[in-house]
């Protein structure tokens, strides 16, 4: 094992391990992804510099996406060469800041574990276009987010069908006689069935416990399962199908024994995330399982084709293992100020390369072998010397189908014009406000400027900002009549003359 340097990785330090995973990841294994972030950081940087170019006004990012500014500056740091004039731009970027903006806009929990922060990033990555307006023809950004929604849900998008199978025991009566001492019964059976389209979730949960392989995991979340309490509602709408025969005298809705089974449906997306559970309850705490669970490096999955009530046609995808997200047991567990272990990114140092791989302990890189790294994300005991225990608990894995990469880079490529014509006009992608009038945030600099207040009956009358008193907050207007008055201005309706 060797220790090797990746451009820009130092710049995660002082990142809590979990948030720093997860975007190490992002910019090294989902890179398509990585890639539009940086266009929409470019794109807004220079629809401010226009509209403060331009005119007397300001263009502010809603704060809730501040957090995917700072993420998309890191990025630039991670994976691009910074030319001389972006220099100053990214310099300041300040790692922990991008951890406390999204600490700041979620759940707390949603940052202490690897897995939530990727999903936690990828939400956010995912309201950018959330708020599209399929109608506003004129809106220069309305094409860029339409194409970055299909971009998207190429990369993580999917659906899942969803069967329920019902079956209940029924009581048929024989005969024209009812008399319950003549009649005879037989058991027969009920059925019911409806389908569904779901979302795929993003990570998909497995089950890492009670199985000793991925294989194993993903074939039991694909099993039928029991549901309980699940009661039919009677309406036959065009996703039922019902078998019955004859008359019958059925039992209540609770007693429907139903089953519920997932498979996947159309076109597989191009990266699919896999969160394998290796962490059980005990004694109060959480601790990680000690099991080991294999990790196949390819593998190919069957999805249906056709409408939610026929069977359709069925196509086979193969992926490969890109990365993930190791779970180490590092620490004293006794001490009080254990915090349940550290994550470790691990991904191949070279996407098409598959015999040798990175191992990214914050801002260490160290490289290992391929059937290393596989047993590292098993969990098998003893993989590395004087190393700590580790076991895979997010898994990335990815089509390598060229017709599948061709669209994806045509797909960034009308991104990138869209989201260039948008800057061209001033307009960001992510949701902003205009604030006019910079110059109100020192509001000593409007001294000496020309104004028109609206007073009773909406009339307006000119003046001029003679003074500003900075202990009561109000300004002195000297109206062109003579007249002298002190306002507050922010609680005024008044318009510059400018």
């Amino acid at each position: 094992m060797a220790a090797v340097t990746i451009r820009g990785i130092e710049n995660v330090s002082g990142v809590g391990c979990h948030l720093s995973c997860a975007i190490v990841l992002l910019a090294y294994t989902i890179t398509p992804c990585a890639e539009c972030l940086v266009e929409i950081l470019t794109c807004h940087e220079q629809a401010l510099a226009k509209t403060t170019e331009d005119t007397n006004l300001e263009l502010v990012v809603d704060p809730e996406y501040e957090s995917l500014l700072e993420l998309s500056r890191l990025l630039v740091k991670m994976t691009r060469d910074i030319k001389e004039e972006d220099a100053a731009t990214t310099k300041a970027v300040d790692p922990t800041k991008v951890y406390y903006s999204f600490q700041q806009q979620c759940n707390p929990y949603e940052l202490g574990d690897a897995t939530r922060a990727m999903s936690m990033i990828l939400k956010k990555i995912r309201s950018v276009f959330a708020n599209v307006d399929e109608t506003a023809t004129n809106d220069a950004t309305t094409e860029a987010k339409q194409t970055f929604r299909t971009l998207y849900d190429l990369l993580f998008g999917g659906s899942m069908q969803q069967e329920l199978m019902g079956r209940q025991s029924v009581l048929e009566k024989n005969g024209d006689n009812h008399n319950e001492s003549t009649t005879s019964t037989n058991q027969q059976q009920r059925m019911r069935r409806k389908r569904k389209l779901i979302t795929l979730p993003c990570p998909f949960p497995l089950d890492g416990l009670n199985c000793d392989s991925f294989t194993c995991a993903l074939q039991t979340a694909l099993e039928p399962t029991t549901v309980k309490g699940y009661k039919w509602d009677g309406n036959r709408n065009n996703y039922e199908e019902w078998t019955e025969t004859g008359h019958t005298n059925t039992k209540s809705s609770s007693d429907w024994h139903t089953t519920k089974q997932l498979s996947f449906h159309g076109k597989l997306p191009i990266y699919l995330l896999f969160h394998l559970g290796r962490f059980k309850l005990e004694n109060g705490r959480m601790k990680a399982s000690a099991n080991v669970v294999d990790v196949p490096l390819t593998m190919t999955l069957k999805s249906h084709h056709g409408d939610e009530n026929e069977t359709g046609a069925s196509s086979y995808t193969p992926f490969k293992l890109m990365g993930g997200i190791l779970h180490a047991d590092e620490g004293d567990k006794d001490d009080m100020d254990y915090e349940g272990g550290h994550y470790i990114a691990i991904c191949r140092q070279d996407q098409s390369s598959s015999d040798t791989w990175c191992l990214i302990n914050d801002e260490r890189v160290r490289t290992v072998s391929e059937s290393q790294a596989l047993d590292l994300l098993a969990g098998r005991p003893e993989t590395l010397s004087n190393s700590f225990s580790m076991r895979g608990n997010l898994l990335i894995y990815a089509q390598s189908e060229p017709q599948q990469i061709t669209t994806t880079q045509a797909l960034q490529t009308q991104f990138q014009q869209s989201m260039r014509l948008a800057a061209e006009l001033g307009c960001s992608i992510l949701p902003t406000t205009i604030k006019t009038n910079k110059h109100e945030e020192r509001p000593e600099d409007l001294v000496g400027r020309r104004l028109r207040v609206q007073w009773a009956k909406g009339k307006f009358y000119p003046g001029k900002v003679t003074s500003y008193n900075p202990s009561t907050g109000k300004h002195s207007v000297e109206y062109d009549d003579g007249d002298v008055r002190e306002y507050r201005l922010h609680k005024k309706t008044i318009e510059w003359e400018e």
